[in-house]
């Protein structure tokens, strides 16, 4: 699980969070070495979170939107709950359930109601 939530994190790339350190760089140091020291930090519960960089984009209005950048770090152990709990969760949701969802969207939703409206029109 942990090798999945890395190669995950790595495919989708992000900007590095507060502590400055890229993917590239974990790869440099060694991935096994850095997914075995998280590994033992989590299971000894000394792992915490680090605070989230901030940063602004630009909205066609003019405004800025708030963004946050966590690190790789926190990013893989997210990225691992998430491989975890969402099998779980996606378990007891109707097939017709089709809100934040994997592989799911606002789009098939509304095609499956506009089907579902003609087959009894």
């Amino acid at each position: 699980m942990r090798w999945r939530a890395w190669r995950e994190v790595r495919a989708k790339g992000g900007s590095a969070g507060l502590d400055a350190v890229q993917r590239d760089d974990v790869e440099r140091q060694g991935v096994p070495t850095f997914l075995q020291a998280l590994a033992q930090a989590l299971r000894a519960g000394s792992d915490r979170p680090q605070p989230v960089r901030r940063v602004s984009s630009p909205k066609p209005d003019g405004r800025q939107r708030p963004l946050g950048s966590p690190t790789v770090r926190d990013r893989v152990v997210h990225q691992a709950g998430k491989i975890v709990i969402e099998p779980l969760f996606d378990a007891n949701f109707q097939d017709t359930s089709y809100g934040f969802r994997p592989k799911r969207s606002a789009t098939p939703a509304v095609k499956v109601v506009k089907a579902q409206l003609i087959s009894k029109g």
